[in-house]
């Protein structure tokens, strides 16, 4: 094992004792209020650049506040949901059932973004170094990512690429 594994298993279980310690409603929420965010200040930016041509005269910068303002108020109108919701579930008595299900939770949201840690590293050369090859991790997270580079549009999958994994040579000698 080698300094990137352990930096690997840090990771998850570092989002393991987060998810632990949020719980798995607050976890759920949490992320679902960022999708939320992204999708609608994504969709709704340019009607709220709409909203600024009087304020902002550059377009661009319109577009960037208007998204920003929608993305920031999701997160807010989100975070106090998030908090009236795990105010409920303590006084339910199912706080220990919900903190173990979000360390669950902690623990595959630490590997998905190892495996977009990895995607991301397809595009770069860093795969072809030797710490890289020595991972005893890595090559797992590679099978992840090359599964989610599947869902990615053709000319962005197509620069995602990771050399073959070496193979021992073959034994020439003969067998008794």
């Amino acid at each position: 094992m080698i300094w990137v594994d352990i930096a690997i298993l840090a990771v998850v279980a570092l989002s393991a004792i987060i998810g632990f310690f949020r719980g798995f409603l607050r976890e759920a929420i949490g992320l679902a209020t960022w999708i939320l965010a992204f999708y609608l200040a994504f969709s709704f930016a340019d009607t709220g650049a709409l909203f600024l041509e009087r304020w902002i005269s550059v377009g661009s910068a319109r577009l960037a506040v208007a998204f920003g303002v929608i993305f920031i108020v999701v997160l807010l109108f989100g975070a106090i949901i998030n908090y009236v919701i795990a105010r409920l579930v303590n006084q339910t008595g199912f706080a220990g059932t919900d903190r173990a299900i979000g360390g669950l939770f902690g623990v595959l949201r630490g590997i998905a973004l190892l495996i977009l840690l990895v995607l991301l590293a397809g595009v770069t050369p860093v795969p072809r170094d030797a710490w890289w090859q020595q991972s005893i991790f890595i090559g797992h997270l590679e099978d992840g990512a090359l599964w989610a580079r599947d869902f990615l549009p053709p000319d962005l999958a197509g620069a995602i690429t990771y050399p073959e994994p070496a193979t021992p040579a073959e034994d020439s000698s003969p067998s008794i």
